[in-house]
């Protein structure tokens, strides 16, 4: 049967060899075409083009935040005798009295400021302030501080600094821009809002020292570090592209036996941004507290409050 179909092959060949090479390019093409899968048709559109240049957004932020504090303290203190000397046996505590009934209360200007590390939703920071003053002051009333008693008009030596520091984290909660979420935002106002609630921890050192500068010589002094966890909110308002508002609030307490800290911290402030990385501040802080340690002759309390205005600078990265 093969030998019958020998002649149908050989014409079959020579056809083919008979095609021009233009049309067996033709039917090459027609075959391939026909081959394609049909997800590759000529119909289907391009794919988006990726833009390779476009630079990704920062995850991370850092911001440093140097300002000064015009600061005063004021309140009530109570030194212990056992912690100085003084003529004669004491049997009772010292007064607690107003400090500014010995001129302690006089404002400065120091040193205060921030760095903050934010990544996402999270927020890092570490801030701290001090107030410190040394000098002769005078007495305006009777009294005695400690083991030193004076009468008003005594000169008294004094040293008092008061150092408040806090490493907090907060979380972002809420997150609203009015433009961005409105139905109409070209006819909604600029204004974001931000709100975190941090957590952390509040050191607050004092050093106080009192010490007479007639008659026999007579001192009390105090030197304490007190800790406490704090809690608190933080919320940050932009209401145009330029100007803002950041209000912050922690509270924290922490009694031990006959040692106990306890504070409030309100902080609100004002910022103008020239630029991206640039804001210009100016605020008001008032930070509350209440220490007591020891008891009986050796017992220290100081319920008081640093406060004043605050300017300076905040730097974004």
């Amino acid at each position: 049967m093969i030998t019958a179909h020998l002649p149908l092959l050989f014409a079959s060949t020579l056809m083919a060899l008979a095609v021009p090479a233009s049309a067996a390019g033709v039917a090459a093409t027609a075959l391939s075409f026909e081959l394609q899968p049909a997800e590759q048709s000529v119909d289907q559109p391009a794919s988006a083009p990726v833009d390779l240049a476009a630079p990704a957004s920062p995850a991370w932020t850092i911001e440093l935040e140097p300002t000064v504090w015009f600061a005063g303290p004021s309140g009530k203190l109570r030194l212990p005798v056992t912690s100085g000397t003084g003529p004669g046996a004491f049997t009772t505590s010292g007064d607690k009295l107003q400090i500014d009934d010995v001129n302690l209360d006089t404002p400065r200007v120091r040193p205060k400021g921030a760095f903050r590390l934010g990544f996402d939703d999270w927020q890092a920071s570490f801030s701290g302030a001090d107030y410190s003053s040394s000098r002769s002051v005078t007495a305006d009333v009777d009294g005695r501080l400690g083991a030193v008693a004076f009468a008003s008009g005594e000169r008294l030596d004094t040293d008092f600094s008061l150092g408040a520091y806090e490493l907090t984290l907060g979380y972002r909660v809420w997150d609203k821009a009015f433009s961005t979420d409105s139905k109409n935002p070209a006819a909604a106002d600029d204004i974001r809002l931000r709100l975190y609630v941090v957590g952390g921890i509040r050191l607050t050192d004092v050093s106080i020292s009192v010490a007479s500068t007639t008659g026999p010589s007579r001192s009390a002094d105090v030197n304490q570090l007190f800790a406490e966890p704090i809690l608190g909110a933080r919320l940050e308002a932009d209401l145009t592209e330029s100007f803002g508002i950041n209000v912050l609030v922690t509270g924290g307490y922490l009694p031990v036996d006959d040692r106990s800290s306890s504070s409030i911290d309100i902080e609100a402030s004002f910022h103008y941004r020239p630029t991206g990385w640039l804001s210009l501040e100016i605020g008001y802080r008032q930070l509350a507290f209440s220490l007591e340690d020891g008891e009986g002759l050796g017992k220290f309390e100081y319920d008081g409050r640093l406060a004043g205005l605050f300017t300076g600078v905040t730097l974004r990265f």
